[in-house]
């Protein structure tokens, strides 16, 4: 509403320097074609003394680009603008209309809040992101399996109680852990689409290399059906560790080292219930109740190595699918 030298004005004292072709004017605004308009939006930085209709169009023309869009105001004026735009802000002082049609309203006119209002909306979105990646991908390891189950004519190789202990430990502490200290505000386009996509990768990569492990134990070992079973879930807990590594890849360096200190101690945790027949009452009683036991330390010498190649290749595949995101479909993961 503001004449373009008062603005400037401001803006040289904030030592932010404006061109002169940068700024346009609401009657400039107004003769301009509407297949033009969008142009001339993004290559300028002032409006100045702009209509409600031309705040207005100003907005419908952001969202045809599918861009999203926030609008300040305080008054009667403000109100088409606000209501049209993605998020509507108002300022505590402005009118009471304008208030009431606002998603957002300032308390004591701080625009200060703001960058704190998106950051913890974006952590949200990146929460709700992990935790349903964690979640996600177990589930669909269980119709992977089935399926595999199912095609082959064999026995589903977990047990209910194997798959509490997965749950447990593989998807419920990890997103207990990243649900309380998550401080991500990186911003993440396309949310089905990048969970979807992560998840399919994931379950079916971690599947593939525990029947991979499971063959190659029979080639070269005699082993039970409990020892198969038992060498699954090894597999699957060892790489599912890993996927919430590479989950959680792109937090905060100081969260990222919590992150990735608990698979080292669920690690730790995994090799005293399966490897060492020790007989505490807190092992042995662990051990009851998942239905955990002893793996043949042979086993190991397959377990460890078909993880670790299967981390390595979820690893790129991962990477992959982020540049083939960003390459063909121009999403931002």
């Amino acid at each position: 509403g503001d004449s373009s030298g008062s603005i400037r004005s401001i803006l040289r004292q904030l030592k932010w320097d404006v061109n002169e072709s940068e700024i346009i004017t609401g009657s400039e605004l107004e003769l301009i074609k509407e297949d033009q308009l969008y142009n001339i939006i993004k290559n300028k930085i002032i409006f100045a003394r702009l209509l409600p209709q031309q705040k207005l169009r100003i907005i419908k023309s952001l969202k045809g680009q599918k861009i999203y869009t926030a609008m300040i105001g305080d008054g009667v004026n403000d109100i088409p603008a606000i209501k049209e735009s993605d998020i509507g802000i108002a300022m505590e002082e402005g009118s009471k209309s304008t208030k009431e049609i606002a998603d957002i309203v300032l308390l004591k006119n701080q625009f200060s809040l703001l960058p704190e209002i998106f950051n913890e909306g974006t952590k949200i979105v990146n929460t709700s992101d992990a935790v349903s990646k964690l979640f996600l991908t177990k589930n669909f390891m269980v119709v992977f399996i089935t399926l595999f189950s199912l095609i082959f004519v064999r026995e589903f190789p977990l047990t209910p109680t194997r798959i509490s202990f997965f749950n447990i430990f593989a998807i419920g502490f990890p997103a207990f852990l990243y649900t309380a200290i998550n401080k991500n505000c990186s911003v993440k386009r396309n949310f089905f689409f990048e969970v979807i996509s992560f998840v399919i990768i994931s379950s079916l990569v971690i599947v593939l290399f525990g029947y991979i492990g499971e063959i190659v134990a029979k080639h070269f070992f005699s082993i039970s059906r409990n020892d198969i079973q038992l060498l699954l879930l090894a597999i699957f807990l060892l790489t599912t560790i890993f996927n919430f590594i590479i989950i959680v890849s792109d937090s905060p360096e100081r969260e990222k080292k919590i992150y990735i200190a608990y698979p080292g101690m669920f690690a730790l945790l995994n090799i005293i219930l399966v490897t060492f027949p020790l007989h505490l009452k807190l092992i042995y009683y662990l051990k009851i109740f998942y239905d955990v036991d002893y793996i043949d330390t042979r086993l190991w010498l397959i377990i460890i190595p078909v993880s670790l190649v299967g981390s390595i290749v979820l690893l790129l595949l991962q990477k992959l699918r982020q540049k083939l995101i960003k390459k063909t479909l121009g999403f931002l993961s």
